[in-house]
């Protein structure tokens, strides 16, 4: 099944930069009128709409952004404890057809976060998320997209291993 996205339903870039409000004060850590939801950590750049951006989760659940972080600290950030081979990051950029049909997908270790991660930021290339790569815990991993509709029934399907 081929998936096209309407303008009211966009692929991950998208829809990730609108989980978190942009602070308006000092107080970045206020939860009230804050979206509950873990994600993992994303830097979204070389968006049009905003400056670069990262979106994370509290210990606590709450989805939080900030606008003030360097290339060095996405590294340190992604890359916590990890050995310099092992997989951090996961680099998605919208593919276009006709319209934005979803996401060219990039795995990167901590070497190549590390080598990339200057680039990425600073360059003012195509809009890019860089996002923590969450590791499965067992045999089967597996991916589940859901869609729903204002207008018909909703669907899902599961990637599975």
């Amino acid at each position: 099944r081929t998936s096209k996205y309407g303008n009211v339903f966009q692929p991950f870039t998208y829809f990730s930069k609108y989980l978190a409000k942009k602070q308006e004060n000092d107080d970045n850590r206020s939860t009230w009128g804050r979206l509950k939801l873990w994600t993992p950590d994303t830097i979204i750049v070389n968006d049009q709409d905003h400056p670069p951006l990262s979106i994370y989760s509290s210990p606590d659940g709450f989805v939080f952004r900030t606008d003030n972080f360097s290339p060095k600290k996405i590294v340190s950030k992604l890359s916590h404890f990890a050995s310099q081979y092992e997989l951090v990051a996961v680099v998605k950029k919208p593919q276009y057809g006709e319209d934005v049909m979803g996401n060219e997908v990039r795995l990167l270790s901590t070497t190549d976060l590390a080598s990339q991660a200057n680039s990425l930021v600073n360059s003012r290339g195509e809009t890019a998320a860089i996002q923590k790569y969450v590791k499965c815990v067992g045999p089967k991993a597996f991916v589940c997209r859901c869609v729903w509709r204002k207008q018909g029934n909703p669907y899902a399907w599961v990637i599975t291993n």
